[in-house]
């Protein structure tokens, strides 16, 4: 039984190649008993199923791409992995420039120091503050000194946040000293 002719797209279609590759194919002569050229016809025909022997037989494994046409679904998943982490590097690469992310050692380093000044104030508190308050007999003027003094510690450590770039963890601690 012979098949119906086809025009070399709709061979390109059936073997899911183009069409170039087909005429490319064509003129190197690895299809020839399968090509037809009708009288006044334009252009030639083929027979697909003896184009189909024809190109199994006269094509080299790695010159057909064919079979890889489609690619498996294993390919496709870490092709859509691979812009997903080059839009994240993309992304964090922006923040970076913009200065919303910053390196873990230097917030570290920085966060040790706000800290252990912070720390060493409140430590010195008594002893800065022992005599006024062994002379102070009203219990509402000692708060109010001691009010006073952690507030003026707390507002030196919301400086140094703000100073350090870290204004949210600021306001938090200014905050604190309000209530």
């Amino acid at each position: 039984m012979v098949e119906r002719l086809l025009s070399i797209r709709a061979y390109a279609r059936r073997r899911n190649v183009s069409h170039e590759a087909v005429r490319k194919t064509i003129e190197s002569d690895r299809l020839s008993e399968s090509i037809h050229k009708p009288r006044g016809a334009r252009w030639p025909v083929i027979d697909p199923n003896q184009a189909d022997k024809e190109w199994t037989a006269n094509t080299h494994p790695g010159q057909s791409r064919a079979a890889s046409a489609a690619p498996s679904d294993e390919y496709r998943k870490s092709l859509v992995l691979e812009r997903v982490v080059k839009t994240q590097l993309a992304q964090m690469s922006l923040e970076e420039r913009q200065g919303k992310l910053l390196e873990v050692d230097e917030v570290r380093k920085t966060l040790f120091e706000i800290i252990r000044t912070m720390r060493n104030q409140c430590l010195e508190l008594p002893d800065r503050l022992a005599d006024e308050l062994a002379n102070e007999r009203n219990a509402g003027r000692v708060r109010a000194i001691m009010m006073r003094e952690i507030t003026e510690v707390l507002r030196k450590l919301a400086s140094r946040f703000e100073a350090a770039g870290m204004a949210a963890a600021a306001v938090g601690v200014a905050g604190q000293s309000d209530g």
